[in-house]
């Protein structure tokens, strides 16, 4: 279940960065005029930043979401609009 959730998540972050990749690899190419100098240091350092993306959501979505959550209920029972929309 969490390795499966886990893969989903690094598919997502690899979809999320598919149009950058894809933008550098179109101007270097097309504009620069040069290879890819290197691909397989390219290839790792692309999953290391897809893993980093992943771990950090993950991160994002086991801790400051759910506190953000809990401070917006707690704002909004309160009934303090100003301070809802404030934060």
């Amino acid at each position: 279940m969490i390795k499966r959730r886990f893969i989903k998540q690094l598919v997502s972050s690899f979809l999320d960065l598919a149009p950058i990749i894809v933008v550098v690899l179109i101007f270097q190419v097309l504009v620069i005029g040069k290879p890819i100098a290197d691909a397989d240091r390219l290839l790792i350092g692309l999953f290391f930043v897809v893993l980093g993306l992943c771990l950090f959501i993950q991160g994002l979505e086991l801790s400051l979401l759910p506190l953000g959550e809990t401070m917006a209920y707690d704002f909004a029972k309160k009934g303090n609009l100003s301070w809802l929309l404030g934060v």
